[in-house]
Protein backbone atom coordinates (compact mmCIF):
# COMPACT_ATOMS: atom_id res chain seq x y z
CA UNK A 1 0.00 0.00 0.00
CA UNK A 2 2.75 2.47 0.91
CA UNK A 3 4.15 2.23 -2.62
CA UNK A 4 0.93 3.81 -3.90
CA UNK A 5 0.90 6.66 -1.41
CA UNK A 6 4.29 7.75 -0.07
CA UNK A 7 5.38 9.80 -3.07
CA UNK A 8 1.89 11.21 -3.67
CA UNK A 9 1.36 12.32 -0.08
CA UNK A 10 4.84 13.84 0.16
CA UNK A 11 4.27 15.78 -3.06
CA UNK A 12 0.88 17.10 -1.98
CA UNK A 13 1.74 17.61 1.68
CA UNK A 14 -1.11 15.31 2.74
CA UNK A 15 -1.55 12.41 5.13
CA UNK A 16 -4.84 10.80 4.10
CA UNK A 17 -6.78 8.38 6.36
CA UNK A 18 -5.72 4.73 6.35
CA UNK A 19 -9.17 3.23 5.67
CA UNK A 20 -9.52 5.27 2.50
CA UNK A 21 -6.01 4.40 1.29
CA UNK A 22 -6.52 0.69 1.96
CA UNK A 23 -9.72 0.69 -0.10
CA UNK A 24 -8.13 2.53 -3.03
CA UNK A 25 -4.99 0.37 -2.97
CA UNK A 26 -7.13 -2.79 -2.90
CA UNK A 27 -9.50 -1.89 -5.73
CA UNK A 28 -7.48 0.64 -7.72
CA UNK A 29 -9.02 3.35 -9.91
CA UNK A 30 -12.56 2.10 -10.43
CA UNK A 31 -16.22 2.81 -10.97
CA UNK A 32 -18.77 1.43 -8.51
CA UNK A 33 -22.15 0.61 -10.06
CA UNK A 34 -20.92 2.39 -13.23
CA UNK A 35 -21.47 5.65 -11.38
CA UNK A 36 -19.08 6.48 -8.55
CA UNK A 37 -15.57 7.07 -9.94
CA UNK A 38 -12.89 6.46 -7.30
CA UNK A 39 -9.49 7.93 -8.20
CA UNK A 40 -6.04 6.48 -7.52
CA UNK A 41 -2.66 8.25 -7.21
CA UNK A 42 -1.36 6.28 -10.20
CA UNK A 43 -4.58 6.07 -12.22
CA UNK A 44 -4.26 6.77 -15.95
CA UNK A 45 -7.71 8.42 -16.22
CA UNK A 46 -9.13 8.33 -12.69
CA UNK A 47 -6.05 10.05 -11.30
CA UNK A 48 -6.30 11.43 -7.77
CA UNK A 49 -3.81 14.23 -8.31
CA UNK A 50 -5.63 15.31 -11.47
CA UNK A 51 -8.98 15.27 -9.67
CA UNK A 52 -7.66 17.38 -6.79
CA UNK A 53 -6.02 19.92 -9.13
CA UNK A 54 -9.16 20.21 -11.29
CA UNK A 55 -11.48 20.76 -8.33
CA UNK A 56 -9.13 23.37 -6.85
CA UNK A 57 -9.14 25.25 -10.17
CA UNK A 58 -12.91 25.02 -10.66
CA UNK A 59 -13.81 25.99 -7.10
CA UNK A 60 -11.31 28.84 -7.01
CA UNK A 61 -12.97 30.59 -9.95
CA UNK A 62 -16.52 29.92 -8.71
CA UNK A 63 -15.81 30.99 -5.13
CA UNK A 64 -14.75 34.44 -6.31
CA UNK A 65 -18.28 35.01 -7.56
CA UNK A 66 -20.25 32.95 -5.03
CA UNK A 67 -18.24 32.64 -1.78
CA UNK A 68 -21.37 31.91 0.24
CA UNK A 69 -21.87 28.69 -1.74
CA UNK A 70 -18.65 27.16 -0.40
CA UNK A 71 -19.08 26.53 3.34
CA UNK A 72 -15.87 24.48 3.62
CA UNK A 73 -12.25 25.46 2.93
CA UNK A 74 -10.71 23.50 0.06
CA UNK A 75 -7.28 21.90 0.04
CA UNK A 76 -4.54 23.18 0.11
CA UNK A 77 -6.14 25.65 2.56
CA UNK A 78 -5.71 24.63 6.20
CA UNK A 79 -8.38 22.11 7.18
CA UNK A 80 -9.60 22.03 3.58
CA UNK A 81 -11.67 19.22 2.09
CA UNK A 82 -9.88 16.83 -0.30
CA UNK A 83 -11.86 15.51 -3.31
CA UNK A 84 -11.40 11.76 -3.76
CA UNK A 85 -14.30 10.55 -5.91
CA UNK A 86 -17.17 11.79 -8.04
CA UNK A 87 -20.26 10.37 -9.69
CA UNK A 88 -20.98 10.37 -13.42
CA UNK A 89 -23.20 13.43 -12.92
CA UNK A 90 -20.61 15.48 -11.04
CA UNK A 91 -21.46 14.83 -7.38
CA UNK A 92 -18.17 15.09 -5.47
CA UNK A 93 -17.16 13.01 -2.46
CA UNK A 94 -14.59 14.79 -0.29
CA UNK A 95 -12.60 13.92 2.82
CA UNK A 96 -12.67 16.48 5.64
CA UNK A 97 -9.68 16.53 8.03
CA UNK A 98 -10.27 16.11 11.79
CA UNK A 99 -11.71 19.25 13.33
CA UNK A 100 -13.86 20.35 16.26
CA UNK A 101 -15.82 17.47 17.74
CA UNK A 102 -14.52 14.99 15.12
CA UNK A 103 -11.14 13.47 15.88
CA UNK A 104 -11.02 11.48 12.62
CA UNK A 105 -11.48 12.25 8.93
CA UNK A 106 -15.11 12.48 7.86
CA UNK A 107 -16.92 12.82 4.51
CA UNK A 108 -18.45 15.85 2.82
CA UNK A 109 -20.59 15.48 -0.33
CA UNK A 110 -21.15 18.31 -2.80
CA UNK A 111 -24.13 17.71 -5.08
CA UNK A 112 -24.14 20.61 -7.54
CA UNK A 113 -23.85 23.18 -4.77
CA UNK A 114 -25.79 21.29 -2.08
CA UNK A 115 -23.43 20.22 0.70
CA UNK A 116 -23.86 17.46 3.30
CA UNK A 117 -21.52 16.35 6.07
CA UNK A 118 -21.40 12.69 7.09
CA UNK A 119 -19.65 12.10 10.46
CA UNK A 120 -17.87 8.86 9.62
CA UNK A 121 -14.92 7.70 7.51
CA UNK A 122 -14.75 6.88 3.82
CA UNK A 123 -15.28 3.13 4.02
CA UNK A 124 -18.22 3.41 6.43
CA UNK A 125 -19.70 6.13 4.20
CA UNK A 126 -19.37 3.87 1.16
CA UNK A 127 -20.84 0.89 3.04
CA UNK A 128 -23.82 2.99 4.13
CA UNK A 129 -24.33 4.37 0.60
CA UNK A 130 -24.30 0.86 -0.90
CA UNK A 131 -26.60 -0.41 1.85
CA UNK A 132 -29.29 2.12 1.01
CA UNK A 133 -28.83 4.54 3.91
CA UNK A 134 -31.59 7.12 3.31
CA UNK A 135 -29.40 9.94 4.63
CA UNK A 136 -26.94 9.46 1.74
CA UNK A 137 -28.12 10.31 -1.77
CA UNK A 138 -25.16 9.36 -3.92
CA UNK A 139 -26.20 7.22 -6.86
CA UNK A 140 -28.37 8.34 -9.76
CA UNK A 141 -30.63 5.31 -9.29
CA UNK A 142 -31.35 3.31 -6.16
CA UNK A 143 -28.90 0.63 -7.23
CA UNK A 144 -28.07 -0.16 -3.62
CA UNK A 145 -31.66 -1.30 -3.09
CA UNK A 146 -32.08 -3.04 -6.45
CA UNK A 147 -30.66 -6.38 -5.36
CA UNK A 148 -27.65 -6.11 -7.66
CA UNK A 149 -24.37 -7.21 -6.10
CA UNK A 150 -21.73 -4.48 -5.83
CA UNK A 151 -19.30 -4.51 -8.73
CA UNK A 152 -16.39 -2.52 -10.01
CA UNK A 153 -16.11 -1.41 -13.64
CA UNK A 154 -12.61 -0.78 -14.93
CA UNK A 155 -11.72 1.10 -18.09
CA UNK A 156 -12.68 -1.77 -20.39
CA UNK A 157 -16.15 -1.71 -18.77
CA UNK A 158 -16.11 -5.41 -17.84
CA UNK A 159 -17.94 -5.97 -14.52
CA UNK A 160 -15.99 -7.74 -11.79
CA UNK A 161 -17.73 -8.94 -8.65
CA UNK A 162 -16.11 -7.61 -5.50
CA UNK A 163 -15.83 -10.14 -2.67
CA UNK A 164 -15.36 -8.41 0.66
CA UNK A 165 -11.75 -7.46 1.27
CA UNK A 166 -10.42 -9.07 -1.90
CA UNK A 167 -7.89 -6.93 -3.78
CA UNK A 168 -8.45 -6.71 -7.54
CA UNK A 169 -6.13 -5.84 -10.37
CA UNK A 170 -7.27 -2.92 -12.57
CA UNK A 171 -7.42 -3.41 -16.31
CA UNK A 172 -7.12 -0.79 -19.03
CA UNK A 173 -8.71 -0.40 -22.46
CA UNK A 174 -6.99 1.01 -25.54
CA UNK A 175 -5.16 4.31 -25.33
CA UNK A 176 -7.83 6.02 -27.47
CA UNK A 177 -10.57 4.67 -25.20
CA UNK A 178 -8.75 5.87 -22.10
CA UNK A 179 -8.37 9.37 -23.59
CA UNK A 180 -12.02 9.49 -24.68
CA UNK A 181 -13.28 8.32 -21.28
CA UNK A 182 -11.17 10.93 -19.54
CA UNK A 183 -12.61 13.68 -21.75
CA UNK A 184 -16.20 12.54 -21.21
CA UNK A 185 -15.70 12.35 -17.45
CA UNK A 186 -14.46 15.95 -17.41
CA UNK A 187 -17.36 17.15 -19.61
CA UNK A 188 -19.90 15.53 -17.28
CA UNK A 189 -18.31 17.33 -14.31
CA UNK A 190 -18.27 20.65 -16.20
CA UNK A 191 -21.99 20.32 -16.96
CA UNK A 192 -22.63 19.70 -13.27
CA UNK A 193 -20.80 22.92 -12.36
CA UNK A 194 -22.67 24.85 -15.04
CA UNK A 195 -26.04 23.58 -13.83
CA UNK A 196 -25.17 24.56 -10.26
CA UNK A 197 -24.08 28.06 -11.34
CA UNK A 198 -27.20 28.59 -13.46
CA UNK A 199 -29.44 27.39 -10.64
CA UNK A 200 -27.86 29.91 -8.27
CA UNK A 201 -28.39 32.62 -10.87
CA UNK A 202 -32.11 31.85 -11.02
CA UNK A 203 -32.00 30.62 -14.61
CA UNK A 204 -35.22 29.51 -16.30
CA UNK A 205 -36.02 25.87 -15.33
CA UNK A 206 -36.36 24.89 -18.99
CA UNK A 207 -32.73 25.85 -19.64
CA UNK A 208 -31.66 23.85 -16.60
CA UNK A 209 -33.51 20.83 -17.99
CA UNK A 210 -31.78 21.29 -21.35
CA UNK A 211 -28.35 21.43 -19.70
CA UNK A 212 -29.12 18.34 -17.64
CA UNK A 213 -30.29 16.53 -20.79
CA UNK A 214 -26.97 17.36 -22.51
CA UNK A 215 -25.14 16.04 -19.46
CA UNK A 216 -27.09 12.77 -19.64
CA UNK A 217 -26.24 12.37 -23.34
CA UNK A 218 -22.58 12.59 -22.32
CA UNK A 219 -23.14 10.00 -19.57
CA UNK A 220 -24.71 7.61 -22.11
CA UNK A 221 -21.92 8.18 -24.63
CA UNK A 222 -19.39 7.40 -21.92
CA UNK A 223 -21.17 4.16 -21.01
CA UNK A 224 -21.11 2.87 -24.60
CA UNK A 225 -17.40 3.49 -25.21
CA UNK A 226 -16.55 -0.15 -24.54
CA UNK A 227 -18.85 -1.31 -27.34
CA UNK A 228 -17.76 1.35 -29.85
CA UNK A 229 -15.35 0.61 -32.68
CA UNK A 230 -12.10 2.55 -33.11
CA UNK A 231 -13.63 5.09 -35.50
CA UNK A 232 -16.49 5.87 -33.11
CA UNK A 233 -14.13 6.18 -30.14
CA UNK A 234 -12.04 8.68 -32.12
CA UNK A 235 -15.15 10.61 -33.15
CA UNK A 236 -16.32 10.87 -29.55
CA UNK A 237 -12.86 11.93 -28.37
CA UNK A 238 -12.74 14.76 -30.95
CA UNK A 239 -16.33 15.82 -30.22
CA UNK A 240 -15.89 15.97 -26.47
CA UNK A 241 -12.47 17.60 -26.61
CA UNK A 242 -14.15 20.51 -28.41
CA UNK A 243 -17.11 20.42 -25.99
CA UNK A 244 -14.78 20.50 -22.98
CA UNK A 245 -12.98 23.57 -24.33
CA UNK A 246 -16.30 25.33 -24.94
CA UNK A 247 -17.49 24.61 -21.40
CA UNK A 248 -14.18 25.66 -19.83
CA UNK A 249 -14.19 28.91 -21.84
CA UNK A 250 -17.78 29.56 -20.80
CA UNK A 251 -16.95 28.94 -17.15
CA UNK A 252 -13.87 31.18 -17.40
CA UNK A 253 -15.91 34.05 -18.79
CA UNK A 254 -18.55 33.58 -16.09
CA UNK A 255 -15.85 33.70 -13.41
CA UNK A 256 -14.65 37.05 -14.71
CA UNK A 257 -18.07 38.70 -14.50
Amino acid sequence: MEADWSEFEAGKGLALPRDYKEFVSSYGPCEIYSDLCVSHPRGAVLNLGGLIDRVIFECDSLRRGFPEDYPYPIFPEGGGIVPVAETSTGTQVNLLPPHGAWSDWTVVVNWQGWWSHHPFGFTEFLFRALSGDSSISLFEEDVALSGKPPCVLYLDQQPIQVPAGAPLEGRAGSVDEVVAEGLLTQVVAQYGLLVAAERRAGTDPQLLEELFALQQVCVRDRARLAEADAAEVTRLAVLYAARLKELQDLQGRAGQV
